[in-house]
């Protein structure tokens, strides 16, 4: 719609400075011919004439062509949801590949870790461990008596999967993992085993990659050059895009992957809020200058 306002815009312009030219031309000779052709000799009169209608026409040129910059540069009013939410419907639906970041959980063993997750997923439904903070899910009873973490970012991923797996039934998930967090890997395998024995959805496939990449999140030409290569294994189009989450991941990592998905419509980038309600928020930069921002 946006595109075809453009046009119609630019053509209008066209065609009003062809008509106030035209008509202003006329008007001119209509003048000359009833007052000053018997002064002036036809030569004179001839460019006294073409100085006035250039001159008439940069000023129409300059004006029209601020008016239709200024129409074109007006915001959208409508609200980022309004105007994408059949976008984010249809990515999410086509989406084969997620590719994450994996947070350390520091100070914790993997032994630990999976206390943890059992706990989680023997005391709640999956739906409510995406949908309830951290804080009051460990503000319930704890009958196994276990060590309770106040700290468990692999949720976000959880809120994630959870959100796609909703529309998109077959899933491979890539994990990118530090040297530290890599030795929790085994954990967040775990993590994803159980999500996927709980989970609502019918006739899911939810596959979670062998081979982890093991990164300095800090190098972001490192992070950069992983995601490429993932990218280029990958082969998104219309029908198999690529999610690169980037909600745990560290400033360079979110950087590099942001980046790696301008000018691919076929690749995108997701963040889930850290507040409740937990959006899971789906952009894409695309080649025309446009951002389509997308909300749960």
């Amino acid at each position: 719609m946006k595109n075809i306002s453009k046009n119609i815009l630019t053509s209008l312009a066209i065609l009003g400075t062809v008509l106030l030219v035209t008509v202003s031309t006329s008007w001119l000779a209509d003048l000359g011919k009833e007052h000053l052709l018997y002064k002036i000799d036809l030569k004179t009169m001839g460019l006294i004439f073409l100085t006035l209608i250039l001159l008439g026409t940069t000023f129409l040129g300059i004006t029209l062509a601020k008016w239709v910059a200024k129409r074109l540069a007006s915001p959208d009013v409508r609200s980022f949801k309004e105007l994408t939410h059949d976008d984010y419907v249809n990515n999410l639906k086509h989406t084969g590949v997620v590719i994450t970041s994996l947070s350390t959980i520091a100070g914790k063993t993997p032994e630990q870790i999976n206390q943890y997750i059992d706990h989680l997923f023997e005391n709640f439904t999956i739906q409510q461990i995406c949908e309830t903070a951290i804080t009051d899910i460990n503000s319930q009873p704890n009958s196994n008596n276990i060590e309770i973490l106040t700290y468990f970012p692999w949720q976000q991923q959880l809120r994630l999967l959870f959100e796609v797996t909703s529309y998109s039934k077959k899933i491979r998930l890539i994990v990118l993992t530090s040297h530290e967090s890599n030795e929790q890997v085994t954990s967040f395998k775990y993590l994803i085993d159980r999500f996927e024995k709980s989970v609502i959805h019918e006739g899911l496939n939810l596959t979670i990659e062998d081979t982890i990449k093991k990164l300095d999140f800090t190098k972001i030409n490192e992070v950069s050059e992983a995601i490429k290569l993932q990218l280029d294994e990958c082969k998104p189009d219309p029908d198999h895009k690529v999610l690169i989450d980037v909600t745990a991941g560290q400033k360079t990592y979110s950087l590099a992957a942001v980046l790696s998905s301008v000018d691919k419509p076929n690749v995108l980038t997701s963040y889930v809020d850290t507040n409740a309600p937990f959006e899971l928020r789906v952009q894409n930069i695309i080649n025309d200058r446009q951002t389509l921002l997308s909300l749960m």
